[in-house]
C-alpha cells in the first residue's frame, strides 16, 4: 500500500503507539536466476515499513510475520534474498523516535515501554545459521501421469460447469513442463495430454501441478516471465502460495469463473525458525 492508501486508514484509527508489521516477502516472485527481481521484492518490504512509519508515526515497530524459511527442495532457493530480522531491525532503527522491537518465543514486552531486543536477535541469528547449513527437509512424491490426467478432467468439468462454452473456447491451451516426468504436457479443455518437445509456458513438479488442478485459488499473484526457450515460470510446490501459474490463468479458473478465492496463498512448506 502506498501513502495514498494508508492515509484513509490513518484517519479512521487515529494515533497509534505500536505498529506490528511484516518485514520480508512470503511468496514467489521469480525463478532461480531472477536475482534482481528477488532483491527488489525484499527491498519493497522494507520500503513498506518506511511508508507505514511515515503515515502512522508509531513509537514502536514490532517486527512480525516473517520468522520462517522455505523448507522444500523446490523453493529452498527463495531463502537467499529474504530480509533477516537483523536487516529489518537496523532499517527501522534509522527512523528518529521509533524503536524496533524483536521478540523471541517466550519473550514478554509491556507495550509502550522500552525493550532490549539484543537477546532475541542473537537467538534468531543462531537459528538461521543452523537452518541454512543443512539441506531442505521437505520433498514431494512424484505423481503418475494417470492421476494427473484424472484430476485434469475434474478440473475441466468444474470450469465447464461454472462458465459458458463460448467463453471457454477463447482460452488457449497451456504447455506444461512437468520436471520430474521430464515431459511436456498440454493442458486444454480436452484435459491433460502429452505434447511434443519445445518451449513450455510453465515448469513445475507433478506434485505442484496436482495441487493446481485440485485447488481453485492462487492466480491473483501470478507472475509471468518472458522467455523463448526456457519456461516463463519455474514453480515448486512450496512457492504455489502466490500463484497457480499460467495454468490457472490460461484455463480461467479465476479470471473467467465465479469462483470466490478462498486464499491467495497456498502451502509454502515454510517452517518456523523457532
Amino acid at each position: 500500500m502506498d501513502n495514498a492508501d494508508l492515509l484513509p486508514l490513518k484517519e479512521k484509527i487515529g494515533a497509534i503507539d505500536t505498529l506490528v508489521t511484516q518485514f520480508s516477502y512470503a511468496s514467489w516472485w521469480g525463478n532461480k536466476d531472477d536475482d534482481a527481481v528477488w532483491k527488489a521484492a525484499a527491498a519493497e518490504q522494507l520500503e513498506k515499513i518506511r511508508r507505514e512509519v511515515e503515515v502512522f508515526k508509531p513509537e514502536f515497530v514490532l517486527l512480525s510475520a516473517s520468522y520462517v524459511f522455505f523448507d522444500h527442495v523446490e523453493n529452498w532457493y527463495m531463502n537467499q534474498w529474504t530480509n533477516t530480522v537483523h536487516d529489518a531491525f537496523a532499517y527501522v532503527s534509522r527512523f528518529p523516535g521509533v524503536m524496533p522491537i524483536v521478540l523471541y518465543p517466550g519473550d514478554r514486552w509491556e507495550v509502550g515501554s522500552p525493550h532490549d531486543s539484543s537477546s532475541a536477535l542473537v537467538r534468531y541469528a543462531a537459528d538461521r545459521a543452523r537452518v541454512m547449513t543443512r539441506c531442505p527437509e521437505k520433498r514431494s512424491k512424484s505423481v503418475d501421469a494417470a492421476k494427473l490426467a484424472g484430476n485434469a478432467r475434474d478440473f475441466v468439468r468444474r470450469l465447464r460447469k461454472r462458465n459458458g462454452l463460448l467463453l471457454l473456447l477463447r482460452v488457449p491451451a497451456t504447455r506444461v513442463h512437468v520436471t520430474d516426468h521430464a515431459k511436456i504436457y498440454l493442458l486444454s479443455l480436452s484435459g491433460l495430454t502429452e505434447a511434443d518437445d519445445g518451449p513450455a509456458d510453465v515448469a513445475l513438479s507433478s506434485a505442484a501441478l496436482l495441487y493446481c488442478l485440485r485447488n481453485d485459488w492462487g492466480a491473483k499473484l501470478c507472475r509471468s516471465r518472458n522467455a523463448s526457450k526456457s519456461p516463463k515460470m519455474q514453480i515448486g510446490i512450496g512457492s504455489l502460495g502466490g500463484l497457480v501459474l499460467r495454468v490457472r490463468i490460461a484455463m480461467g479458473s479465476t479470471m473467467i469463473s465465479d469462483i470466490t478465492q478462498k486464499s491467495s496463498r497456498g502451502p509454502f512448506w515454510a517452517s518456523n525458525l523457532d
